[in-house]
């Protein structure tokens, strides 16, 4: 079985919440903790943008997490660009 949790635990980025995940701050936190679902509930703009800044340091934990992407609930043709952008990280959709 492996644990997983959604990246938004803490108010901040992918990047932020992935890192409070992993423990690299040195608290150790979660190591029972295998996969990280990232969330795409809303993609508009603002969400494409940061998400395409954060997306090395993201694929950087690919080591650690797996990862999985939580689509919108009603899917448009725009959702696309989410599967482009994890398709060479995320396990399931």
């Amino acid at each position: 079985m492996i644990r997983t949790a959604p990246y938004y635990i803490i108010p901040g980025t992918y990047l932020e919440n992935i890192a409070f995940l992993d423990g690299t701050d040195g608290e150790g936190r979660f190591p029972g903790l295998g996969g990280v679902e990232l969330l795409f509930f809303i993609f508009d703009p603002e969400t494409d943008e940061l998400y395409a800044k954060e997306r090395t340091g993201v694929e950087a934990y690919a080591d650690r997490f797996i990862f999985t992407v939580h689509m919108p609930d009603n899917l448009e043709p725009g959702h696309e660009g989410i599967v482009a952008m994890t398709e060479d990280l995320a396990r399931q959709y």
